[in-house]
């Protein structure tokens, strides 16, 4: 009864809260810089109920991002089919993540023995599997090219 509508009440905040938000910045008629945070949260509510299930992590992250083009951009205007001229956009962003979670893992002995690996998701629950504190960092770089003539 009780637990139930806890786990239920914390599954729907935390999607609740799983939100990305941000803001861009025209620095120059040119050139845009763009900001943002955002969080993602694992929607696995226990580890190995399914081959899917072995990962619940939490990410927290970051995102910084670069416009450059050298025709002024309006983002609520149409741009027009009559061009005079090539128009070249670049795009540059950087993205930083941090996860905290578990992991589904096995506990193997220093000598390792290939006969001892077993599926962490047999029912018996023999397999040695354990639920191992994990912490994931990521940084990822996008690029994007526009050519308009």
């Amino acid at each position: 009864g009780a637990w139930r509508c806890a786990a239920i009440h914390y599954r729907a905040m935390r999607e609740a809260l799983g939100r990305r938000f941000g803001s861009a910045f025209r620095v120059t008629k040119n050139f845009q810089l763009g900001v943002g945070a955002f969080t993602d949260f694992s929607q696995v509510d226990a580890l190995a109920q399914s081959l899917l299930s072995s990962r619940d992590v939490d990410f927290y992250g970051v995102h910084v991002g670069f416009l450059y083009s050298n025709e002024e951009v309006h983002p609520d205007r149409r741009s027009g089919g009559d061009r005079e001229r090539l128009v070249l956009s670049i795009a540059v962003g950087i993205n930083y993540a941090h996860g905290r979670g578990d992991t589904l893992g096995l506990l193997v002995s220093p000598q390792y023995d290939p006969s001892s690996v077993r599926d962490c998701t047999e029912a018996d629950g023999s397999s040695g599997c354990a639920s191992i504190p994990t912490k994931i960092n990521q940084i990822s770089i996008n690029l994007a090219a526009k050519v308009a003539f």
